[in-house]
């Protein structure tokens, strides 16, 4: 706390004031009338003690905190479900159940130890434990991705505490090393080809009648790039056949931004075959994950996921010549920098094509 006393006179009389900084960072004052100027004095000297044995209080009480009882404090305040207003997320998280399983694994570890003992080297430890423990399902090892996730949680943690002065300076401002490396992170390399796309679409009538229609919930996500959470919460009121364009809203968006897309013909004629009415345009389609593993099966296509259908969207734009700009807008990149991360490829066609140019010259 950073304490000042001052003797001020007001109307004739003499007064002594406190001025302090509390835990909250709250500007505080405390004014006492005085009998003399020595008597002021003597009066802040004593405000000054009250004040310090405060401090001392608070003190002990947070150098006596664990882990868990800051996480609960951040958690009460942070781990609420996402709220909005106007298309525009206010409060909350939208990855809620995502954040409370990287806190679960923090518990595990750092639960009962004392938030303010806890070091780098104790840090770097965690990190190295989970990078060679295997997943819940013990059949993998867990990724760098998902083991900085939770290290991005712990560093909000400890954020957290300096904002409350429950500790004063967090672990991983300390660290001389980088603690959370996205550098290290291995990006997914998968582009569907247009052979395993017809491959795909052609197996898709063997499927059970119940199943989820992939054909054309594929057509959709190669060609307008849609993550499959906007797919199926995309309504008819955003479909617009005269203009051939789609509207994706910032709601159903991870970046929450709303988007135009565009809607090619073969998008436009598999939507003018489905029913159309209020409401989503698939109706009670949920989670195909056993569909999609059938019909991969069934049409010989290995190690094809639903989310690279679109960095295929988005790599076959710019293969055919759209700027990397138009494209991020396209596809809901808020920065280009990420899109060049993780979904730009250099496929074998690019490959090839780089090696004519070069015998060319």
């Amino acid at each position: 706390m950073n304490k000042h006393g001052h003797i001020i006179t007001k109307d004739g009389a003499i007064y002594a004031r406190v001025r302090y900084v509390d835990f909250n960072g709250r500007k505080r004052e405390v004014v006492r009338k005085a009998q003399s100027r020595n008597n002021a004095k003597r009066l802040i000297n004593d405000l000054l003690v009250q004040v310090k044995t405060l401090e001392f209080q608070l003190n002990r009480i947070t150098a006596e905190m664990t882990f868990d009882e800051v996480a609960d404090r951040y958690a009460e305040v942070r781990h609420q479900e996402a709220v909005y207003r106007d298309e525009r997320k206010i409060a909350g998280l939208r990855s809620l159940k995502s954040a409370q399983a990287h806190l679960l694994a923090l518990r595990s570890i750092f639960g009962s130890r004392k938030v303010r003992e806890i070091t780098v080297g104790q840090i770097e430890s965690y990190k190295s434990h989970r990078l060679i423990e295997k997943t819940n399902r013990g059949n993998g090892d867990r990724k760098i991705a998902s083991v900085n996730r939770e290290l991005e949680v712990l560093r909000a943690i400890f954020n957290y505490a300096v904002g409350e002065n429950i500790i004063s300076v967090s672990p991983f401002d300390k660290a001389t090393t980088t603690l959370i490396s996205k550098a290290d992170e291995v990006r997914r390399v998968r582009v569907m080809t247009k052979d395993e796309e017809s491959r795909l679409l052609e197996n898709c009538p063997k499927l059970r009648s119940d199943s989820a229609p992939l054909d054309e919930l594929i057509v959709c996500a190669v060609d307008t790039g849609m993550r499959k959470g906007e797919m199926l919460a995309l309504r008819w009121a955003d479909v617009d056949f005269e203009a051939r364009t789609i509207i994706i809203r910032a709601l159903t968006t991870k970046t929450l931004t709303t988007r135009t897309v565009p809607m090619s013909s073969r998008l436009a004629n598999v939507l003018r075959m489905r029913e159309r009415e209020n409401g989503v345009v698939w109706k009670g389609v949920g989670d195909f994950k056993k569909s999609w593993k059938t019909l991969c099966k069934l049409a010989g296509v290995d190690d094809l996921r639903w989310h690279d259908l679109r960095a295929t969207f988005i790599t076959r734009l710019i293969e055919a010549g759209m700027s990397v700009e138009l494209v991020a807008k396209l596809s809901g990149h808020t920065q280009i920098a990420t899109l060049y991360r993780t979904y730009l490829r250099i496929t074998e066609d690019a490959v090839s094509k780089a090696r004519e140019l070069l015998d060319k010259q």
